[in-house]
């Protein structure tokens, strides 16, 4: 069995640096209050502190998996897909933007745009159809089945 190692430490990198970013940030910009009284802030240190213990788990054992590899060369690996993940996190940069200011509706149509750029197979009616069934979904799970607050679509000028 073929391991590529080099997409694991990656992984294992992005897990670890994700949870701390996560857990910064909680703790910087959310009150934590105490555990008999948790604030908002708690619960998502202890989620980045625990990505944070996964990813450096992760290292571990992959580079213990490496140091026993016979062979660790670089065999086949795939080359990391730098684009897919500039558009994902882009994608979601963009969703979050955007449902601030104009709404549900909106944010999810250009979190849609945005990533079918990583495809190269979505055609743009695949996207806009995919848009309309996550509008939908949205809609259906979050403000009718839920009953969330969510304004659908907001109009700031």
């Amino acid at each position: 069995m073929y391991i590529d190692f080099r997409r694991e430490f990656a992984a294992a990198a992005a897990l670890t640096v994700f949870g701390v970013l996560f857990a910064a940030f909680a703790a910087l910009f959310l009150p934590l209050g105490s555990f008999a009284s948790m604030g908002p802030g708690m619960f998502p240190i202890i989620v980045g502190l625990l990505i944070f213990i996964l990813g450096v788990a992760h290292g571990a054992v992959t580079f213990l998996a490496y140091r026993r590899a016979i062979d660790p060369g670089e065999g086949n690996s795939e080359p990391i897909q730098w684009h897919s993940l500039v558009v994902v996190v882009s994608a979601m940069a963009g969703f979050s933007t955007v449902i601030k200011f104009f709404g549900l509706i909106p944010a999810i149509i250009v979190l849609t745009a945005i990533a079918s750029l990583g495809s190269e197979k979505l055609t743009i009616r695949h996207a806009f159809l995919i848009a309309i069934g996550l509008v939908l979904l949205a809609w259906l799970v979050f403000v009718w089945a839920l009953g969330l607050p969510f304004t659908l679509i907001d109009w700031p000028f």
